[in-house]
């Protein structure tokens, strides 16, 4: 038996399509098209620094702020508030959400690609972030499942790198089906059920009634979570 369980994930870009070849050199498998089985990816935002060192939040936001000024600045570059303060606060969302067995949507641009789980803890590496490198704040993962053809349509205006609950993720889950032991019974006389008192009956009547309505309040309350979710998001874009 059968039944799907659907959440959001994290949406985000594990490399910008530019660079796309390097996230597929970064891949430690393939399958036969060619496509990343397992590997490593990475995010960049000029943040080359290790943001574990941190002791608290507060630190880390300020070590992501200062450092990504500074190496916009060493780079010949100028960025606006606006930017850094994006840049910070995707980072920080990754950094905190992609624990391992985190389920992400990875997208190519505007269309998710595949759906992964995150296999290990958030680790820099320093190398990446010297001349020619890219995106030293890395995590592994593995690939669960490609998208379906509903999943791959091209998402309007998801151009930032990281969204944080952005996409709806549809998990199938297998019930496996036990083959019961027969063993020799002796089937009893059968006892005349006592008659159901009419008040009985009713409660019965309310109860399942009070269920129902139980598990509606239960689905509207998950479709408002995910409607504030999807406004946080575009508000962040507008912001």
């Amino acid at each position: 038996m059968a039944s799907t369980l659907t959440y959001r994930v994290p949406l985000l870009s594990p490399c910008s399509t530019d660079l796309w070849s390097s996230f597929l050199a970064d891949a430690t498998e393939l399958d036969a098209t060619g496509f990343p089985v397992r590997g490593s990816f990475g995010v960049g935002f000029r943040c080359h620094t290790d943001l574990s060192v941190a002791a608290s939040e507060d630190a880390r936001k300020t070590l992501a702020t200062d450092t990504i000024r500074a190496v916009a600045a060493s780079w010949g570059q100028t960025v606006s508030d606006r930017t850094v303060t994006h840049s910070v606060r995707q980072l920080l969302l990754a950094y905190t959400e992609l624990q391992p067995g985190q389920i992400v949507a990875f997208k190519k641009g505007l269309t998710v690609v595949a759906f992964a789980r995150i296999v290990s803890p958030y680790r820099y590496e320093a190398a990446r972030a010297e001349t020619g490198g890219h995106y030293p704040n890395r995590w592994d993962y593995v690939i669960v499942r490609k998208p379906t053809a509903a999943e791959s349509v091209p998402l309007s205006g998801r151009v930032k790198t990281y969204y944080s609950g952005g996409f709806t993720y549809t998990e199938l889950t297998v019930t496996p089906t036990v083959t019961p032991t027969v063993t020799p019974t002796v089937t009893p006389t059968p006892t005349p059920a006592p008659a159901m008192s009419p008040r009985r009956a009713a409660l019965i009547d309310a109860l399942v009634e009070a269920l129902h309505s139980r598990d509606e309040a239960e689905a509207a309350l998950v479709a408002v979570v995910s409607r504030i979710a999807d406004i946080q998001h575009q508000l962040a874009l507008t912001s």
